[in-house]
């Protein structure tokens, strides 16, 4: 009986995250007509877990600043409340390396933190963050070099 009670709180929740209509609230609710508080704490606590290791997702930083003459590339991307985000070091740093060789230099690298600031504010909550991840060009290619050579025949 138990089991089944809780499997049927878990489907409401599903139709609920469906829906669009997915707080709280709404799953407190939909776990009072079930009445028996142990399913409420057994659903409550599942659902806290699901929600907390179920938040990283996989971001693609696209280049959003950048300074051919600093020799800095800035690549980011958006994140939304609750999220964990992976990034694919090997494309972000391929992208980084790709700007820099259009600009003459040889390769990018990543130094300093992410730089997190926040987007979207509401009250002293934080709904939406932006993520810049920065990449320093070094090097200088032959391509600059011969750059530099025709303009001054």
């Amino acid at each position: 009986m138990l089991g089944k009670s809780i499997y049927i709180a878990l489907i409401e929740i599903k139709q609920l995250y469906a829906v669009g209509h997915f707080s709280f609230l709404c799953v407190l609710k939909s776990l009072k007509n079930h009445s028996s508080i142990s399913i409420m704490k057994t659903v409550y606590l599942i659902l806290a877990t699901a929600l907390l290791a179920g938040c990283t997702v996989n971001k693609t930083p696209v280049p959003v600043k950048s300074s051919e003459v600093v020799g800095v590339v800035r690549l980011g991307f958006d994140l939304a409340p609750l999220q964990t985000a992976t990034v694919d070091t090997y494309v972000a740093q391929s992208a980084a390396s790709h700007q820099c060789q259009q600009w003459g230099y040889i390769a990018a690298y990543p130094y300093g933190e992410p730089i997190k600031t926040c987007s979207v504010t509401s009250g002293a909550v934080c709904l939406s963050q932006k993520v810049t991840l920065e990449y320093q060009c070094r090097g200088v290619g032959m391509e600059r070099y011969l750059k530099d050579e025709s303009v001054v025949q």
